[in-house]
């Protein structure tokens, strides 16, 4: 809990850097991040307009053995939403299926408001 809350506390300031400096602590103390914790730092890259090093955090929470959720997922979508990457919102939308989780209205609302910012207006 406490990682999370420091990774979150991170949000404030957008320091996407010190999220994943944590994340990185909590592996060398042998501490696997659970859904929670990628979440928040994910939260952080979205704050940071840092929606690559989303998406890194995303895929590599297989590689880490945790499954991720839809609210990992929707964290992945929101930060490229705020970078209108209407493209990528939708590859997720996809592959979000293809793992059989259903997106939620989080995760349309934000792939309705990626492709308007991004006058795509019409795919959305």
């Amino acid at each position: 809990i406490t990682f999370s809350a420091a990774i979150s506390a991170c949000r404030e300031g957008a320091r996407w850097q010190w999220a994943l400096s944590l994340l990185h602590d909590m592996e060398a103390h042998a501490l696997v991040p659970n859904r929670i914790t990628v979440s928040a730092a994910m939260s952080v890259c979205e704050k940071a307009a840092q929606w690559q090093l989303a998406l890194v955090l995303l895929h590599g929470m297989s590689a880490e053995r945790v499954a991720a959720d839809v609210m990992n997922w929707n964290a992945a979508i929101s930060a490229c939403e705020k970078a209108a990457r209407w493209q990528v919102v939708l590859q997720l939308l996809q592959a979000m299926e293809l793992q059989a989780l259903a997106p939620d209205t989080i995760s349309y609302n934000a792939a309705v408001s990626a492709c308007e910012k991004s006058a795509r207006w019409e795919t959305a």
